[in-house]
């Protein structure tokens, strides 16, 4: 029983280790779309979250059917001070 909860354990520090290189690699593209296209860096920003908005959205849209039940407004509220 010890050996599945190390596996699951080292299974999430391989996700945090890409996700880390992969937040690493997008700022650095971000940069240097923004100097190519001459755009200021809040535009750039604004890009980037509108498509993570979009992407994001997309991948978790089987867990939207879940929201209706969420009736605790401390719930909410969490998630809304959250960002």
């Amino acid at each position: 029983m010890g050996f599945a909860k190390e596996d699951q354990m080292r299974s999430y520090i391989v996700f945090a280790m890409i996700a880390g290189v992969a937040w690493g690699v997008g700022g650095y593209y971000e940069k240097a779309g923004i100097k190519a296209i001459g755009i200021p860096p809040i535009a750039g920003i604004t890009l980037r979250t509108a498509v993570a908005f979009v992407v994001l959205g997309l991948l978790s849209m089987h867990s939207w059917q879940t929201i209706p039940t969420t009736s605790t407004s401390s719930a909410w509220l969490m998630i809304i001070i959250g960002g």
